[in-house]
Formats: C-alpha cells, structure tokens, sequence
C-alpha cells in the first residue's frame, strides 16, 4: 500500500489523509493536495536565496510561525520549486529538544558528506571532486572525530574515499541519534574541532558549487523542536557561529525567540527574518475574514470529497481551527474517527464537537491556574508582550498570532469559552 496521501473518498481514508504529524512532502502530494495560501513568504525566501545564485553571495534565513501553521509544507514546497537550482542538504535533529550549537554544526558537517556521497548523487556530478579532497575528509572523521571510538561497520578497504566518508557519516548518525555517550563523545570532540569542521563544511560547500554548478542550501528544517532554552542559547549567543558556513542556511525556529530583547541584535546577524502568518479568520476587531474562510475550506476539499462532511461540520470545523492549518486537519482525524465508530456515512456536527472536546481537554491538562486571567487579558487587548508566561502560552498554541500589518494576538477559539468560564467578569 502506497504511503503517498491521496484525496479521500471515504471517511477511512479522509482518517489518514487528514494526518496532523504528516507533512505534504514528496512531489506528487505538493501538485495534488496543496494549497496556496497567499502569504507569499516562499517567494520572498525564493528573492532571498536568488543572492547565492547570482551573486555567488550565501544568505542565512531565520523562518517561524506557530506550530502546525504550516512551515514544513512551505519548506518542502521550497525545495521541489529550488532542487534543480541549489543543492538541497536537511539537517534534522529527531525531534531532540536538547540541541546545542555543537549539535547544530556536528549535524549539518555530517549531513553535508553523506548527501555529497550518496551513490546516486556521485553518479550525477558533471565534475567528481577531486580525490585529494575526500581523502583529506576521510582522515579527519576517522582520526579526529571517531578517533578511538568504536565503530560497527567494517569499512571495506577496496571502496572508493567517497563511499568511505558515506559510511562514516552514516556511522555516525546511528550513533549521534541513538547512543547518548557517543553523542557526549562527538560533541566534546566537536566542540574542540568546530573552526575545523566549519572549515570542512564551507570547503566542501564549495566544491560542490564548483562540481555542480550548485550552491548548497541547509535546511535546518526542525530546530524550532528545539528545547526554548536551548534556541535562545543557540539563537542569541552563537548566531555568529551559525552564519560563518559559507553556504546558504534557512532556520526553521521557534516563534517564541522574536519576543525578547535579545532577538533585534540576533536578527542584525542574519541576511533575513520571515514569518508565516496564522491564516486569521477574524480582524482584530473580530470583523469576518471571509477569503481566509474559503481558503481553510478549499484545503479541506483537495483532501477529501465534499460529501464526507455534513455543512454544518465544516464550518464548525474552520471556526474551531482558529486559522491553524494543524488543528484543522487533528479535528477533522478526530472527528472521522467519531464518525467511523458510529458507522455514519460522513462527519456530522455532533462528531466535530467531540473532537474539539478532546483538543480542549489537551488544553485544560496544560495549562495552569495562574494562565486563565493572562489569557482573558490578552484576549480583551490583543497586545504581545516578551514576558516568559506569554511566550510559554504561544509555545502551547492557546494564545495565536496574527497580522494584519501589524502583530497581535488572540486565544485559541477552542480554549476560550473555558477562559470565559473560569475568569468571571468582576460585577
């Protein structure tokens, strides 16, 4: 059975075609399912990076937006528009929130070498690399990096530099990912090797432009997983680190970092900072935001056949999402699960307020008692503040985003009749 998400016809399939934790990603899911929501943030990113490829100048891009708004699609959608102009290198971390700069660049050196020396990549290069090269890479991450460790593959003696380094980098993500000591042994090595490894990777960076006739472009595709402490040590004190790979990089990071003191001078190290925006539903005067209604609704009907859904439940549905393509699509997989076990023949009103139930269960379980007045303050005037509880209450996706040219906030509509309920207005 193909993995590929198809539009649905059934309330089995809409079930796993509406899949919160599964991005839109390969080429033929982006033609078929995706939306274009009119934020042009790719095409600015797309301007950023044209820097690189006509000037042979690299930028480093800082990218957010709040969890499940959508930037995975947005970025995958990037790389298939960008993958015959640059050399695409996804740095990914797991979903570990204990990242640290070291992490960062021991993962991308890594990342770099492995996609450099995949079979099917070295097959394709107009140019190979020249051997001096690889041999110089395959001493360094043998002697230095590995030196002493155990390693469980047998390096055939007979292959080729290129296919060595691939194991090596290989080896190492078994190792970085599953063994925590090792990963301790790696970082305290690579934490002593870091203006070496910088170095291998700006030198490799540039021999791939110069084999390929492509620049390479890192996506740090999940650092805004990363623990908020950690980002703001990586983010605010090592950014000029990061922005010595003399190679194109977009960070993928926590929408949290912008509201802090610190941010303005970490921002001045970057080439760019974009944001995807919340689709709003509401003005901040609570005025209809009747395009971005048909929007969430078009994306609701490229993934499932209209007739799945009762009228009533779709616009319940979209109100209920607060604009938020992810808890969109989590209750409608809720609400076709309801509706699967009721044997129903589509997704009715009564299923869609279960699940949002559920999600507002999720949110009554994390929240704590001191938050319902800060949320029914912010509800009243909409103001961002830098302050720890704010930031904590956008990580957690019960306080949202929006812009209407200029930022504001607003409670997750699924949370605030609880808001409403518990903070009563003083008589």
């Amino acid at each position: 059975m193909s993995n590929t998400l198809k539009k649905a016809s059934t309330l089995k399939e809409a079930y796993f075609s509406f899949d919160p934790v599964r991005d839109l990603n390969t080429k033929e899911e982006l033609e078929t399912l995706y939306v274009d929501r009119n934020s042009h943030v790719r095409e600015q990113i797309m301007l950023s990076l044209d820097s690189d490829l006509e000037l042979e100048r690299p930028v480093h891009l800082l990218f957010t937006g709040h969890r499940g708004s959508g930037k995975s699609t947005e970025i995958n959608k990037l790389c298939v528009e960008l993958d015959d102009k640059f050399f695409i290198v996804k740095v990914s971390f797991s979903n570990r929130p204990d990242v640290d700069y070291v992490d960062m660049l021991l993962k991308a050196a890594m990342t770099l070498f492995k996609t450099a020396t995949d079979e099917d990549v070295i097959k394709k290069a107009p140019a190979q690399i020249v051997q001096g090269f690889w041999q110089d890479l395959n001493q360094f991450i043998e002697n230095k990096l590995f030196g002493g460790m155990i390693i469980s593959k047998d390096l055939n003696a007979t292959a080729s530099l290129s296919a060595k380094v691939n194991l090596w980098a290989v080896e190492f993500e078994g190792k970085f990912e599953s063994e925590p000591a090792s990963r301790q042994e790696f970082k305290d090595k690579g934490e002593k090797l870091l203006a070496e490894i910088i170095d291998k990777i700006n030198m490799l960076s540039e021999r791939i432009r110069k084999s390929y006739n492509r620049p390479v472009l890192f996506i740090f595709e999940d650092a805004d997983k990363i623990d908020l402490k950690n980002a703001k040590e990586i983010f605010y004190q090592h950014c000029n680190t990061l922005v010595n790979i003399r190679a194109s990089a977009i960070y993928v990071i926590d929408i949290s970092l912008r509201y802090n003191p610190d941010f303005n001078a970490t921002k001045a190290s970057f080439s760019e900072f974009l944001c995807l925006p919340n689709i709003k539903l509401l003005t901040k005067d609570s005025q209809p935001v009747q395009a971005n209604r048909d929007l969430l609704e078009k994306i609701i009907d490229c993934r499932a056949e209209p007739q799945l859904f009762a009228d009533d439940a779709k616009e319940l549905l979209i109100d209920a999402s607060g604009g938020l393509i992810r808890t969109l699509i989590g209750l409608i997989q809720s609400a076709a699960s309801r509706a699967i076990i009721e044997k129903s023949d589509k997704i009715n009103k009564e299923q869609v307020e279960h699940a949002i139930n559920r999600q507002k269960g999720d949110f009554i379980a994390m929240l704590e008692s001191k938050d319902y007045p800060l949320l029914s303050n912010l509800h009243k005037d909409k103001q961002l503040t830098s302050d720890n509880d704010t930031q904590t209450l956008l990580q957690s996706l019960a306080l949202l985003e929006y812009d209407n040219g200029e930022l504001w906030c607003d409670v997750h509509p699924i949370i605030l009749p609880e808001v409403k309920k518990r903070v009563l207005p003083v008589s």
